[in-house]
Formats: structure tokens, C-alpha cells, sequence
């Protein structure tokens, strides 16, 4: 299973200085997995609208019984799942994550261009 991508939204890009490449902020909105992977759920990054992700960050979410955070593990293209953040640990095998809805924000170098 994987997180499901419910909205983007793209800011207009913007030429890097430091970069060889144009950025593009955004946010995005996801639901969780109904079978969590321990060692994180495969990103599809072409669902963001966006080439990579130079930072990604997530908003913690909490069900009152639980603090729920998310990371991405950039080497292997996954977003792992923790609870009780911070400091927590990562969420078991098969647990189900389907009814939690996760907002992120993103830096991302662009798969268009800003024409300057």
C-alpha cells in the first residue's frame, strides 16, 4: 500500500541560484495506508506534479489518543510513519493509517520552467 495523494496545490516556479534547476513550492494532502509497511510506504514522486524533492515536511497529526508524524527517507523514496512524536517509534506492520490524513509542504526542483 502507499500514502494516497488527495490534493496538490504548486506554487509558480522560480529559477535556483544555486541549483541547476528551477523549484517550485507546494503543499499536498494525503491519506495514510490501510496496511502500514514497517520501513516506510514507496513515494511515487510524479503524483507531487513535481521532478524531486529537495525538502519535504510534514504536519504532525494527532487522533487524541495518538500523535502520528511522517518522514522521508530520501536514499530509498519512502515515507515512514512514527507515533508518539517526538521521539517515538515507527508504526507496525499492517497497522491501518486509511482514516488519518497527512498535509505536507515541499520544496522540489520543477518539471516546468519559469522562463527566466
Amino acid at each position: 500500500m502507499a500514502f494516497t495523494v488527495t490534493s496538490v496545490e504548486l506554487d509558480q516556479p522560480f529559477a535556483s541560484q544555486s541549483r541547476n534547476a528551477d523549484l517550485q513550492r507546494g503543499h499536498a494532502t494525503a491519506t495514510g495506508p490501510a496496511s502500514y509497511t514497517t520501513g516506510g510506504e514507496a513515494v511515487t514522486i510524479a503524483d507531487y506534479g513535481v521532478a524531486d524533492f529537495v525538502v519535504l515536511n510534514f504536519e504532525a497529526f494527532s487522533t487524541g489518543a495518538a500523535e502520528y508524524a511522517l518522514s522521508y527517507d530520501r536514499t530509498n523514496a519512502l515515507i515512514q510513519a512514527w507515533t508518539d512524536y517526538p521521539g517515538g517509534t515507527e508504526v507496525t506492520s499492517t497497522t491501518d493509517l486509511s482514516a488519518l490524513t497527512f498535509r505536507m509542504s515541499f520544496l522540489a526542483t520543477s518539471l516546468v520552467t519559469s522562463g527566466t
